[in-house]
């Protein structure tokens, strides 16, 4: 499941390996990936492996449960507010970014200069196809969300807006 090979499993290597190897829709696969990830720094070690199998086998469902329902009020918080954010800079209603747009709509709404603009659109750029998508705005706003919304990595992303 460790595609990356960085000795941890994050959500997207996680839903993958889930998707090929399991019949689970999207919501059970989100279940187990938060009961897993214990500390919720969305990366899964073998140490929360080891710890989830325990928990389950002692029949741990509430807390899985709580766990479940406190991050899907953070992802509708967080999606809310990052597609807000996304349907202001999508001027053309193409469903992405374009460097031009994100610049034009940077420009006119703060008084970032031209490089911390440019480093914010590389942050966001997620995939490095030159576009921002939803999904992309979203991970991003669910990132600096779990940093506690400032600094991390010198990097500026929408929420320093």
């Amino acid at each position: 499941a460790d595609t990356s090979g960085d000795g941890v499993v994050n959500q997207e290597e996680f839903e993958l390996y889930m998707r090929e190897h399991t019949n689970h829709d999207d919501n059970k696969i989100l279940e187990c990936f938060l009961m897993i990830d214990e500390d919720g720094n969305g990366n899964i070690t073998r140490d929360e492996v080891r710890l989830a199998y325990l928990a389950k086998r002692k029949g741990n469902k509430v807390i899985v449960s709580e766990k479940v329902k406190n991050f899907e009020d953070e992802m509708r918080e967080v999606s809310r507010d990052a597609d807000a954010l996304f349907d202001k800079v999508d001027f053309d209603g193409s469903g992405s970014l374009s460097r031009n747009e994100f610049e034009l709509y940077m420009k006119r709404n703060t008084s970032h200069s031209d490089p911390a603009i440019h480093e914010l659109f590389d942050t966001m750029d997620v995939d490095n196809d030159g576009f921002i998508t939803r999904e992309e705005v979203r991970k991003v706003y669910l990132e600096k969300r779990r940093e506690g919304g400032g600094g991390g990595g010198g990097k500026r992303t929408l929420m320093d807006i």
